[in-house]
C-alpha cells in the first residue's frame, strides 16, 4: 500500500509534461478550425451522459456505494462538508492531505498533544504510532518534487485506515459521542476501532444502519442492523476483537460471547484476530488457523441451539508492524452452521455457483466492497489520481475532435469513436471518424502518467465506460458475469440456436428468455475454463 505526499503532506504523483497546444496529440479547439462560433445556445455534447456514467462509476470504484464525498475549492480554499459540518482549510490537493487533520480535529488537538506527552504503556496507542508516521512524512519532503510517492509503513496504513473509517461514520451520521470516548480511551480503543472499521465496511458497501438501543439495559445487543440497499434483508451485526497482545489466544470465546448477543435478524459476526502476518503466505496461514478453530467450534455445536452466523475473520496487522511494508491485510468469511457457505466450497458448475451467490447475495456484496474499496480515495472527487494534479499532454477522450494527417499530408479533423491500449506497452489503437463519415485507423502512445493512469482505470481511462473489458476473470463465475449483460437482448431464437452447438435442446425449447441468456453464459463459462485447465495439464 502506497500514500503520497504533497509538501509533507499526502497528495498523488505528478506530471511534469507540456500543455496541450505543445504537445503532438491536437485538440482541434487548440489549433484552429473552419466552423463558425455558433449563434444560438450550444447543445449539449452528444457524448455528455456517457461522460458522466463514466465519471459516476469511477467515482463509486474509489469511494465505495455510500455517501459520496462532498467537497468544493475556491482558490487556495477546500472546503468538504462532513454529514452537517463544514471544514475548510488551505493547500490541502488531496482527501489524505484532509483525513491528516481531520482525525485530530475530531478527537481534539489538545488531547491528542496531552497523549504525545506520556509514556508507554499509558499513551494512547495513536500517539505511540506518532513518530512513525512523522518520520515517513519528514523522509518525504527531501525530494525536490513538490509531489512524491512513498510507500506506506504500518503505522501509517494504521493511521489511515481509521481516520477513513472514522470520517465514514460521521459522514453518514453514525458516529456518536460514546463512540468517541471509548476511541480516546487507551485501553478501549482497539476494541472500538474494530467496531468502527466494522461499520465502515458496511456503509462503503452501501448497507443502511440502525445503531442498537444500548441505554437498554434489559437485554444484551449486537453493535448495530445493517439493511441491504437492494434485497433490504437486515442483518444484525456484532464485532469482536482479540487483544494486540492475546495473538496465541483462541478465538472461539469471542464467537461464543457473540452468539449469546440478543438478535432479531440473521447473524453476522466479525472477529478481528490481530496477528503478524506479513505477505499473502503469512496472511493466509493465520485466517486458516482461525478459521480451523472455528470449525472445531461448530462441530461441537451440533444439536444444540446456537444460531446459525456469517462469520467474517479479518486481519489487520499494522499496529503490531508499525516499521513494515509488507504487512498485509485479509479476510475472509464462513458460514457457522450454514452449510452451504463455506470458504473452501467447491462448486461443479457455473450454475451451482451461481446460485449459491445469489442466495447468499448480501455477503458476497460486502465482500465484494472490501475489495474493492480498501484503498483510500486520493482525489475528492473520484478523478483519476495520475492525471489530476499537474497538466499533461491534450488526452484521448472518446467523443472529443484531435487534428490528424490523412495519406496525403493533409491535416483533418476527425472525431475519436474507439480507443484500445494495448497493455504492457504504451501503444494505443484509434478509430477517427470524418465529418464526411469516413473512418480510419491510427496509433497513439500514452505517457508513463497515462499509462499508470490507464492500469488505475481501464474501464474509464478513455472518457467513457468501456463494458466489453474481461477484467480480471480467475474463473467461471466470472466470466458468467461478464458476459451475461451481453445477452439481456438477444432474441431467444437466437439463444436457441446457440444453445444447440451444446448438444441439444432438450427441456429448454420453452423457456423464457432470460432463463436461456443464463443456461447459455453458465454453458459457455465452464466449456471456456474446462479448455483451459485440458490445455495447462497438457
Amino acid at each position: 500500500m502506497h500514500y503520497t505526499m504533497n509538501a509533507g503532506h499526502p497528495s498523488k504523483i505528478g506530471r511534469n509534461q507540456k500543455c496541450p497546444c505543445g504537445s503532438e496529440r491536437k485538440y482541434k479547439h487548440c489549433h484552429g478550425s473552419s466552423v463558425k462560433a455558433p449563434e444560438v445556445m450550444p447543445q449539449p455534447h452528444p457524448y455528455l451522459s456517457q461522460y458522466l456514467e463514466a465519471a459516476e462509476y469511477q467515482r463509486k470504484k474509489q469511494q465505495g456505494l455510500g455517501k459520496p464525498i462532498i467537497s468544493s475549492i475556491k482558490g487556495a480554499v477546500r472546503t468538504v462538508r462532513v454529514n452537517n459540518k463544514m471544514y475548510q482549510s488551505t493547500g490541502r490537493k488531496t482527501f489524505h492531505d484532509f483525513l491528516f487533520d481531520y482525525t485530530l480535529l475530531i478527537l481534539g488537538r489538545e488531547w491528542f498533544a496531552a497523549e504525545l506527552r506520556k509514556e508507554p504503556p499509558e499513551a494512547h496507542l495513536l500517539a505511540l504510532l506518532h513518530p512513525k508516521l512523522t518520520a515517513l512524512v519528514s523522509g518525504g519532503q527531501n525530494s525536490d518534487s513538490p509531489v512524491v510517492d512513498v510507500a506506506m509503513n504500518g503505522a501509517a496504513s494504521a493511521f489511515f485506515s481509521f481516520t477513513y473509517d472514522l470520517y465514514i461514520a460521521d459522514h453518514h451520521g453514525v458516529l456518536i459521542e460514546k463512540m468517541l470516548k471509548r476511541l480516546r480511551h487507551p485501553t478501549e480503543f482497539h476494541g472500538a476501532q474494530h467496531e468502527l472499521h466494522v461499520l465502515a465496511c458496511f456503509l462503503r458497501a452501501g448497507f443502511s444502519i440502525e445503531l442498537e438501543n444500548e441505554e437498554d439495559g434489559r437485554i444484551s445487543h449486537c453493535e448495530f442492523t445493517a439493511t441491504h440497499p437492494v434485497t433490504k434483508q437486515k442483518f444484525s451485526v456484532e464485532a469482536k476483537a482479540r487483544l494486540l497482545d492475546r495473538e496465541k489466544k483462541s478465538i472461539t470465546r469471542h464467537l461464543h460471547n457473540a452468539l449469546q448477543k440478543a438478535a432479531s435478524s440473521k447473524r453476522i459476526i466479525w472477529l478481528a484476530i490481530n496477528s503478524k502476518a506479513t505477505g499473502l503466505d503469512q496472511g493466509r496461514a493465520v485466517l486458516n488457523q482461525a478459521l480451523s478453530e472455528l470449525r472445531r467450534k461448530e462441530a461441537d455445536s451440533k444439536g444444540t441451539d446456537a444460531e446459525p452466523a456469517y462469520v467474517i475473520v479479518s486481519n489487520k496487522p499494522h499496529y503490531l508492524l508499525p516499521d513494515a511494508t509488507d504487512a498485509v491485510s485479509s479476510a475472509v468469511a464462513d458460514g457457522f452452521k450454514i452449510d452451504d457457505f463455506k470458504f473452501d466450497q467447491k462448486f461443479f458448475s457455473v450454475r451451482q455457483a451461481r446460485l449459491c451467490k445469489e442466495k447468499h447475495i448480501e455477503i458476497y456484496d460486502l465482500l465484494g466492497s472490501m475489495l474493492r474499496h480498501k484503498d483510500i480515495p486520493i482525489t475528492f472527487d473520484g478523478s483519476n489520481p495520475y492525471l489530476a494534479f499537474e497538466p499533461g499532454p491534450a488526452r484521448l477522450i472518446v467523443g472529443q475532435k484531435y487534428a490528424q494527417t490523412d495519406q496525403d499530408g493533409k491535416e483533418i479533423v476527425a472525431t475519436l469513436l474507439e480507443a484500445t491500449a494495448v497493455p504492457p506497452t504504451n501503444k494505443v489503437m484509434c478509430m477517427y471518424g470524418t465529418e464526411s463519415g469516413e473512418q480510419f485507423l491510427a496509433t497513439d502512445t500514452l505517457t508513463d502518467a497515462e499509462l499508470k493512469a490507464y492500469n488505475e482505470h481501464p474501464e474509464t481511462f478513455f472518457g467513457v465506460l468501456d463494458r466489453n473489458g474481461k477484467g480480471n476473470m480467475t474463473n467461471p463465475l466470472d466470466f458468467y458475469e461478464w458476459s451475461r449483460p451481453i445477452y439481456n437482448a438477444t432474441p431467444r431464437e437466437r439463444l436457441l440456436e446457440l444453445l444447440r452447438g451444446f448438444g441439444g435442446l432438450a427441456g429448454l425449447e420453452n423457456l423464457p428468455q432470460n432463463e436461456l441468456a443464463n443456461i447459455f453464459c453458465e454453458r459457455t463459462a465452464d466449456s471456456i475454463f474446462a479448455m483451459e485447465q485440458q490445455r495447462h495439464a497438457s
